[in-house]
């Protein structure tokens, strides 16, 4: 791979958690989850990081994160702020949290330049991930500006409670369709969820899900700004489009105007803090990979 960039979103607030996660170290030697996904990223391919912070967590950030990769990547950091927005209307006045996924990657549009992936700053998406990300970066053309990392649903359950995941319709390795479901939880016989109807629906064990973990061809960026710009120019109308502008809304943008996605498999045990009751499994399971040697005691 003739470089990438790895952006991170690391803006959202944790509300479920009660804290900011993504600067919390869960391994042996109080690693965060985004230093296990800097280095699997380094150890793909990837050569700079583009970090998409809130100017609220900056000297946290600074202090428990950045320091640690001082000499080790170049790195960035991006701002999302509630009021970076393409349309300043009422909606934006007062607001506190983020506008969702798709403005967090809009408000780094003037840093993306190379093939880039994007995920979640609080959680760990296994070294699979990334290995298949960087040889897939590459590939990526006008006709095919994206890939995504396909979990297996039964990797990316919580036994602490109920989550949201992306599930997604896959047609001979191509994505056709992603619809958020919510409440998804196993129950005595099977795994239960409600639909972006609301309706209750039944899942299988080996339903591909979305964790967030995408690529991108450059080129996806004028996708993400048409939406985006198009997502506040509603809100300045008055019309009910949501609180949020999410990523997977610019990717099925992408597939309505005929462009393709292609769904990279992995076998990877996600592991990731949706309730604070999650860090005991995830603090073991870190453990266990640095055990086995799959992970050196000090990433970096």
């Amino acid at each position: 791979m003739h470089g990438a960039q790895l952006v991170v979103l690391a803006a959202g607030m944790g509300s479920r958690y009660g804290g900011l996660k993504q600067i919390e170290g869960l391994g042996p030697t109080g690693a965060t989850l985004l230093e296990y996904s800097v280095f699997d990223a380094l150890h793909a391919g990837f050569n700079e990081i583009i970090f998409i912070i809130r100017k609220a967590i900056e000297e946290d950030f600074k202090q428990h994160v950045l320091s640690r990769f001082k000499g080790h990547i170049p790195v960035k950091l991006v701002y999302q702020e509630v009021n970076d927005v393409p349309y300043v209307c009422d909606a934006v006045k007062g607001r506190v949290k983020p506008w969702g996924t798709a403005h967090a990657l809009w408000c780094a549009r003037n840093v993306v330049t190379q093939p880039f992936a994007v995920i979640n700053a609080d959680d760990f998406y296994g070294r699979e991930a990334f290995d298949v990300l960087g040889q897939n970066l590459a590939t990526l053309d006008a006709t095919t500006p994206i890939c995504m990392v396909g979990y297996t649903l039964s990797r990316t359950l919580s036994e602490s409670g109920s989550v949201s995941r992306g599930v997604c319709t896959v047609k001979n390795g191509l994505l056709t369709n992603i619809e958020e479901h919510t409440s998804i939880m196993r129950d005595a016989t099977t795994i239960v969820a409600k639909n972006g109807g609301g309706e209750e629906v039944t899942l299988q064990d080996d339903t591909v899900v979305s964790m967030n973990c995408w690529g991108f061809s450059p080129l996806f960026m004028q996708s993400v700004t048409g939406v985006v710009t198009a997502f506040f120019a509603a809100l300045a109308d008055g019309k009910e489009v949501g609180m949020e502008c999410y990523l997977p809304t610019v990717v099925r943008h992408c597939l309505e105007m005929g462009q393709q996605c292609r769904v990279l498999t992995s076998d990877a045990q996600w592991c990731g803090v949706t309730y604070p009751s999650d860090k005991i499994f995830v603090q073991q399971r870190l453990a266990s990979l640095t055990e086995q040697g799959i992970y050196p005691p000090l990433l970096v």
